[in-house]
């Protein structure tokens, strides 16, 4: 959103490159770091004002979905993955040689670039797959949903990618082979993601298969017949939600929600149709665990895509003769509608198994059911349904919420049938399988993860709401080590016996956060470059952390927002960052020239409604003390933020803003703006409309005048989200304009200030003939 070129470049790298943190480019040039400070206090004032999370999970589908969707049908491209990949092998590169560049002052320069991973080195995202070698408890694997495949050698504390760029990022469960420990299968495809979600349910991180490893995890392969080159559902390795090894048989059986459970009984060179249990195209959601002997525990849902008869029995069945026959094991206080389940046994007590529902409801009052299963009763297995002592200690986080399904996971010690852990938005304990309801005294002894036990929407130290995965170190029968995954990557306690657990963040170099968005302060080229780094991430804030080119350190990452961050900022004085629904911060520059966790205020207009999730908002570049805020179809205006008051309201202020009438019309609303350097305060902005032509303007003098001109092309792409300006710092009329949504052009350019109306397309190799001089200066 800075008025320079790199937001184009890094909105294009970022299309592809989100999900493995920030990756810079630096002048040959670069100079030393002597310090990586950072500031030690965590800003937990922010916290306490994060909305709902079902309330964030649901704008922020309907932003992804406006965001990407091909406007001609709604929905995300089938094989969009596999076509970006091809798309991306037939565009120019440069290998490396020295780039040319105008700086402001007009002359030219030359300059290498190297790209390099900047980090945050120790933030996470949101993580699915985790696995720790039954030889060796140091070597542990992980998977982010869009991040690859991540390894360990030392317990965690370095973190090496394994698998390759050009393969299906999306992780969602992992297995080692108990009968051959080199050999781990992980499974790709996310049903249920709602960072990637839209609105109709027609974008996932989709998934393409079976990957296998027969190194211990360093490299990967898709195995030929254990995948599929479709997008949705339409195959059962689209969607895979559990992978689990019978250390019997050595069979391989998977979970894939849609068709079923299916096994392999040749090393996963095959899993042969129809599935074992269920039905293909028919339930939503099937779960499966294994246990030490071999028997399996499956559950379908009886939520569904068919119609007519069910050619399918929902619910929980066993397997005592590896997936061959089952039998219904369904209590009978099982709820008779229900949609995602997840299913374990007792390591020590294989008779014994857990069921943990998600049966429905609103986002605001979910039901949530749990069942204690007994399956060597001598009869038919018997059950107790312990639903009601599910923990619940009250607003406004202190319950179990799953938000719709999309987390929920349920483990048991290893030495210890009793001794189980829930997880939700938090992780709860219990000593005796939640057969006993928790009193508000023994709050401590339950609610050890997610949000921070007082009960406020701070993070339990060294957790992360939203739980995906726990895994205990299997080095020993009754080891009290745990690891968790969840959205915030990987967290680890010695003892998760221990009246207060503690955990250990232990996402150091294990690079897997999802930006929406960053920024870096400029420099001037030769000179030194400015280590600071900021960006919005999905559901971890505003990461600022600082990175030296020379040494290829990070240093550690804090948190300035909280949420899903953001638009970032960096001015001379101020950086200014914002959070889901356009709450934006202003933080005043410490002597370290890093943000003052004392002297921020919120800055937003307060008067301002229909924000986007990740909303959009622009900061003169000359002038730090002049911001632009859309609001749907008028624009609110300060000029004197550098003289409001220091406050915490998070409802934003009124002090110096006013509003103007953007001249839209109809069923538009504004989705980017950007300010001008050279002349300057020039304002462009642009609107959408779900069914019409994208509308740009331009408003000269914008800092006092509020009577924009019309700047619209026909040519641009009908129903396309209009995403970004990039701007010219030395030449205000030359301008760029991006579409984020697939199926369109995404790239058009004016070289008058859209006067004459001509704007062209830009294709690759670049047309517009200004494009074929050397860019100017970057960053």
């Amino acid at each position: 959103m800075k008025n320079r070129l790199s937001p184009l470049f890094l909105f294009l790298c970022f299309l592809s490159l989100t999900a493995f943190g920030l990756f810079i480019y630096f002048s040959s040039e670069s100079t030393s770091l002597n310090n990586l400070e950072n500031e030690a206090n965590t800003f937990s004032a922010l916290k306490d004002e994060e909305p709902s999370r079902e309330k964030m999970n649901a704008m922020r589908a309907e932003y992804f979905y406006r965001l990407l969707r091909d406007p001609k049908t709604g929905a995300i491209p089938q094989n969009i993955r596999s076509r970006e990949l091809n798309h991306a092998r037939t565009l120019p590169t440069r290998n490396n040689n020295p780039l040319q560049f105008r700086r402001k002052d007009g002359t030219l320069a030359t300059a290498t670039y190297d790209w390099l991973s900047a980090g945050p080195v120790d933030v996470g995202g949101r993580t699915r797959a985790l696995g720790i070698d039954k030889r060796d408890s140091d070597i542990v694997i992980a998977g982010g949903v869009s991040g690859g495949m991540w390894k360990s050698t030392d317990g965690g504390d370095n973190w090496q990618l394994r698998t390759d760029p050009s393969q299906n990022q999306s992780v969602t469960s992992l297995a080692q082979d108990p009968t051959n420990p080199d050999n781990w299968y992980y499974t790709s495809g996310e049903f249920r993601g709602q960072s990637a979600a839209d609105r109709g349910n027609t974008s996932f991180h989709w998934g393409n298969g079976v990957y296998k490893s027969t190194d211990d995890g360093d490299n990967w392969q898709l195995l030929p017949n254990a995948s599929s080159n479709q997008d949705f559902l339409v195959d059962k390795f689209n969607t895979i939600s559990r992978v689990v090894i019978s250390p019997t048989s050595g069979s391989i059986f998977i979970a894939s929600n849609g068709f079923g459970i299916y096994r392999s009984e040749d090393d996963g060179n095959s899993f042969p149709s129809p599935p074992l249990l269920g039905a293909e195209g028919e339930q939503f959601w099937a779960d499966i665990a294994v246990a030490p002997d071999g028997r399996l525990i499956a559950t379908l849902s009886t939520q569904r895509f068919g119609d007519g008869p069910r050619p399918y029995t929902p619910g929980v069945f066993v397997s005592d003769d590896d997936g061959n026959s089952w039998t219904n094991a369904t209590p009978s206080t099982f709820p008779s509608t229900h949609e995602r389940s997840v299913v374990t046994f007792a390591p020590s007590a294989p008779d014994t198994a857990y069921v943990l529902t998600y049966v429905g409801g609103t986002a605001e009052e979910e039901d949530v059911r749990f069942h204690f299963i007994d399956l060597n009763s001598g009869g038919s297995p018997e059950f107790e349904d312990r639903s009601a002592n599910i923990p619940d200690f009250g607003e406004p986080t202190g319950y179990m919420s799953t938000q719709q399904n999309y987390n929920m996971e349920v483990a048991v010690k290893p030495d210890d049938p009793d001794f189980v852990l829930i997880g939700g938005i938090n992780l709860f304990r219990s000593t005796d399988g939640f057969k006993t309801a928790p009193s508000n005294s023994e709050k401590e002894q339950y609610w050890i993860g997610g949000y921070d036990n007082d009960n406020n929407l701070s993070h339990y130290p060294g957790q992360h709401a939203d739980q995906h995965n726990i895994v205990f170190d299997p080095s020993n029968s009754n080891s009290n080590i745990v690891w968790s995954a969840h959205d915030g990557g990987l967290s680890r306690t010695s003892d998760i016996t221990a009246g207060t657990v503690e955990w250990d963040n232990m996402d150091r170099g294990y690079v897997t956060s999802q930006y929406y968005s960053v920024d870096i302060p400029d420099s001037e080229p030769g000179g030194d470059h400015d280590p600071r780094l900021i960006g919005g991430t999905q559901d971890n804030g505003s990461p600022f952390f600082l990175f030296n080119s020379e040494t290829n350190q990070t240093s550690e990452a804090t948190d300035v927002s909280s949420g899903d961050g953001g638009y970032a900022f960096f001015t001379t004085s101020y950086i200014y960052v914002s959070r889901q629904e356009g709450s934006i911060i202003q933080y005043q520059i410490n002597d370290n020239q890093q943000p003052q966790p004392s002297g921020f205020a919120f800055v937003h207009p307060s008067g301002a409604e229909n924000q986007y999730f990740i909303h959009p908002y622009a900061v003169d570049p000359l002038n730090e003390a002049i911001m632009y805020y859309p609001d749907e179809r008028q624009i609110w205006r300060n000029t004197r933020l550098d003289e409001i008051d220091r406050n915490n309201n998070p409802d934003g202020i009124s002090q110096g803003w006013d509003s103007f009438q953007a001249a839209l019309g109809g069923y538009y609303s504004i989705s980017a703006l950007e300010v001008s350097t050279h002349p300057s305060d020039i304002l462009y902005y642009g609107a959408f409309s779900n069914g019409g032509t994208p509308k740009i303007y331009r408003l000269n003098n914008a800092s006092s005048t509020s009577d924009p001109r019309e700047i619209s092309f026909p040519e641009a792409p009908s129903g396309a989200f209009l995403h970004d300006f990039a701007i010219n710092p030395a030449n205000a009329d030359e301008v760029m304009v991006i579409f984020s949504n697939y199926n369109v052009a995404s790239i058009f350019y004016t070289d008058d200030g859209g006067k004459t109306g001509k704007i062209l397309k830009v294709t690759w190799p670049v047309q517009a003939k200004r494009m074929q001089d050397p860019p100017f200066e970057p960053g």
